[in-house]
């Protein structure tokens, strides 16, 4: 995730102004609409891993929550 994050981070992407429209408040949606799926039921979720890190990302905000994010290892 970390070289992700950098990506993320570099110059050319943060010129482009869309970060917030494409992970932050996209990330922020979706944790909203999961509280609601995960009220009734267990889910799985898969995203694209740049919505994972950071303090906006999916798996941080949802253990603001209070919800326990695990992750599964691909061997």
């Amino acid at each position: 995730f970390h070289k992700l994050q950098q990506l993320m981070k570099a110059e050319d992407i943060g010129e482009i102004g869309n970060t917030d429209l494409l992970l932050k408040n996209r990330n922020i949606n979706w944790v909203t609409q999961m509280n609601e799926l995960l009220k009734k039921e267990n889910v799985f979720v898969a995203v694209g891993a740049a919505h994972l890190f950071g303090e906006d990302g999916l798996i941080d905000l949802l253990r603001k929550q209070g919800y326990t994010v695990r992750g599964i290892n691909n061997k």
